[in-house]
């Protein structure tokens, strides 16, 4: 347990440590930003970025990403 917890704060001090919501990162952060402040169609939006359903409601609901999304004006 010792060599895992070893190898996970050798991660985060160098800045390999993944950030987000705990979930495998497949958009960029300007993609966030995209989606949320689009008026596109959910199906649209999935289709565009490769993501379904749940994430881009998540997005626009804003119940992930809320570190890019909070305070701003959705626009669409």
């Amino acid at each position: 347990m010792a060599d895992l917890n070893n190898r996970f704060d050798d991660k985060v001090s160098k800045d390999r440590q993944a950030r987000g919501d705990g979930q495998r990162i497949k958009l960029s952060s300007e993609e966030v930003l995209e989606i949320y402040a689009s008026s596109d169609t959910i199906q649209a939006l999935m289709h565009i970025y490769q993501v379904g359903h749940t994430c881009i409601t998540n997005i626009r609901n804003q119940r992930s990403w809320v570190n890019l999304t909070a305070g701003l004006d959705r626009g669409g």
